[in-house]
């Protein structure tokens, strides 16, 4: 009984997970869609990490509501 009382709530960091989408479009070619979390109304800096040999290509589209 005595626990109960002068113990304290637990605390957690909140979890905001990413979205990361990959589709074919073509023998070797691939669509990437990655959502960034948001916080407050800023995205997280956070984004995905492509193998060496992978190229990026247009267009890239930057979003932040």
């Amino acid at each position: 009984m005595f626990a109960t009382l002068v113990s304290s709530p637990a605390a957690a960091d909140e979890l905001r997970p990413g979205y990361l989408e990959f589709s074919q479009q073509s023998e070797g070619e691939w669509l990437l869609v990655w959502k960034a979390p948001v916080r407050g109304g800023i995205a997280a800096r956070s984004a995905p990490i492509l193998p060496e040999p992978c190229t990026t290509g247009e267009p890239v589209r930057e979003r932040v509501p």
